[in-house]
């Protein structure tokens, strides 16, 4: 290798010069191995691979590090280090990265080891050396210890002691923001790593926090004056805002103010030194880490509460669904076939089958305006009020008409009602029915000639109707009626196509074509229409309740019996 002092050329293998002495070698790489122990390799202008397997040039012997991990290049006069894609990942100052060039005091972390790259023509100082060396270890080794034991308090101290040692502080504060942006004081460190209280911040204190948190960034203030955070200026005070997500650029959505989350503060007393742009980098790091336990604290109190929710949130559905009528529910006169897919965990879709006397049934299928626990709500009272209502009444129009009048009264105005109700007389197969405004129900004949129950009025909560509502139909042996709500025709795919009445209809008269619809089973029928829907959406999240319901009338007459199988 040829010396660029005297010129003199020594073997490859040499770190100095033979004739002059002078270092032949670029930069260092200090390993710090989880016994305790230090390696040191000196760096010649040339390329490294790092592994576990003996035939790299730079091999460490830990089971967290690939047989090939890594290479560091030598190129254009410069190292750099690229990752060779180890499913154990690897790290440049705490972030991923695939090649990137290596400056002093870079620090590296393959699988579970930490390196430290020392560039000889670098200016660091060996005092910087062994604090900035000092802080990153134990930043390191505490990363590595961390487990689901260690509280999120243990976290943000050790995080903050970290930080009063790299910047040789007096003090550190961490405050917490509120949704308003105040700041409120969480806890203070000392340099011996004892609690402190806020009292002893000042109103100048308290400008330059709130300052930093209006900027969102590294606020570096002497004796109350400002600098931006690339100067070299010797500092007494350092306030840096806590911002959730990388950068401050994710954001969760229970989160205001831009994603803040609190501000870390630090002051010295005596004329401080001044802080590199690698000390800055090295307490974002620190800071971020703060950032995260903070952000994962709010995030598990806010799972804890979701999951507190959506267990009563199954006990509602749990609840609903034994209102609903039984999938199988006996009946003499009708076969039964129901199909319910909530947007959410409880649906505001509404279906019943009331047996009412020997001789009459009522049947009742509704979409109320919206979707989770409101519209389940309103579901559950429609139901109660129809059933309350058949106690009195059998006609169709007046029961409608005294639900209509209770949801204008005691409903807002943009809650509606669509609802297809009707009352079945067994004897004579009449059936008396009111759709208001609600998609037309599907009654497929004995001929398999298919009929749509059009809506009668409009939907039930906006106005009074002034003119006759009800309708008859005759609902024969072995017919069928197919019930659905506009979750169903509303479905979209991924090209917002809307599924439609007209692909609904085709499909139910290509299976009424084939002459043997009347000897299908109900849950066959609906089986085919949600396969039909899931292949039409490509398996696209759906946007609304979705219900069906399958009504066949059967030949023995006789009372009915709504007990389940």
């Amino acid at each position: 290798m040829l010396c660029k002092e005297c010129g003199h050329k020594s073997p490859a293998t040499n770190l100095t010069c033979d004739t002059c002495l002078a270092k032949l070698y670029l930069a260092k790489l200090t390993i710090s191995l989880d016994s305790g122990q230090h390696q040191i390799h000196y760096l010649l202008p040339q390329s490294y691979k790092l592994g576990r397997g003996d035939e790299n040039e730079i091999v460490i012997s830990d089971p967290s590090v690939s047989r090939c991990h890594a290479e560091i290049k030598f190129e254009n006069g410069l190292f750099s280090i690229v990752d060779n894609g180890s499913k154990n990942g690897s790290l440049l100052n705490n972030s991923h990265f695939k090649h990137q060039e290596l400056h002093d005091l870079d620090c590296i972390q393959i699988g579970n080891v930490l390196m430290h790259f020392h560039d000889e023509n670098g200016k660091s100082t060996p005092g910087q050396l062994r604090t900035e060396e000092f802080v990153q270890e134990e930043f390191f080794k505490f990363a590595k210890t961390r487990r689901t034991e260690i509280s999120t308090d243990d976290v943000l101290q050790t995080m903050l002691d970290l930080a009063l040692s790299l910047i040789h502080a007096e003090k550190g504060f961490l405050f917490e923001c509120s949704h308003t942006g105040k700041p409120k004081f969480k806890f203070g460190k000392n340099a011996k790593e004892k609690l402190v209280s806020e009292n002893q911040l000042s109103r100048t204190d308290r400008q330059i926090i709130d300052e930093a948190i209006k900027l969102r960034e590294m606020k570096i203030a002497l004796n109350g004056r400002g600098y931006k955070s690339g100067k070299l200026s010797p500092w007494r005070r350092i306030a840096v805002p806590l911002v959730a997500g990388k950068s401050g650029e994710s954001q969760n959505s229970g989160m205001r103010n831009d994603g803040l989350l609190g501000v870390c503060y630090f002051f010295s007393e005596e004329k401080s030194k001044p802080i590199s742009e690698r000390k800055q980098e090295l307490l974002h790091v620190l800071t971020h880490q703060i950032s995260i336990a903070m952000e994962n604290e709010m995030l598990v109190t806010e799972a804890r509460e979701k999951r507190r929710i959506g267990q009563q949130l199954l006990a509602a559905r749990q609840t609903q669904q034994k209102l609903f009528p039984s999938v199988r529910q006996k009946s003499q006169a009708l076969q039964v076939a129901t199909f319910s897919a909530p947007f959410e965990t409880i649906s505001g879709d509404y279906f019943d089958i009331i047996p009412i006397s020997k001789s009459t049934i009522a049947i009742a299928i509704g979409d109320i305006c919206g979707k989770g626990l409101p519209a389940a709500l309103l579901a559950s009272t429609v139901q109660a009020a129809i059933s309350s209502q058949l106690e009195y009444s059998t006609s169709p129009d007046e029961i409608i008409r005294k639900l209509n009048r209770l949801l204008i009264k005691s409903t807002a105005d943009s809650i509606f009602l669509t609802l297809f109700f009707g009352i079945l007389d067994i004897e004579s197969g009449i059936l008396k029915y009111i759709n208001a405004g609600h998609p037309p129900p599907i009654l497929v004949r004995g001929d398999n000639t298919i009929e749509e129950l059009s809506a009668t009025t409009f939907a039930l909560g906006i106005l009074e109707p002034e003119t006759e509502q009800e309708k008859t139909v005759k609902f024969e042996v072995r017919d069928i009626l197919i019930m659905y709500t506009d979750g169903v025709i509303e479905n979209q795919n991924e090209n917002k196509k809307i599924y439609g009445r007209k692909r609904l209809l085709k499909l139910i008269q290509s299976i009424s074509a084939t002459g043997n619809i009347r000897r299908r089973k109900l849950e066959t029928i609906l089986k085919n229409i949600v396969e039909d829907l899931s292949d039409f959406s490509e398996e696209k999240k759906q946007l609304d309740d979705l219900t069906l319901v399958a009504v066949k009338r059967r030949k023995v007459k006789g009372r009915i019996n709504s007990d389940c199988d």
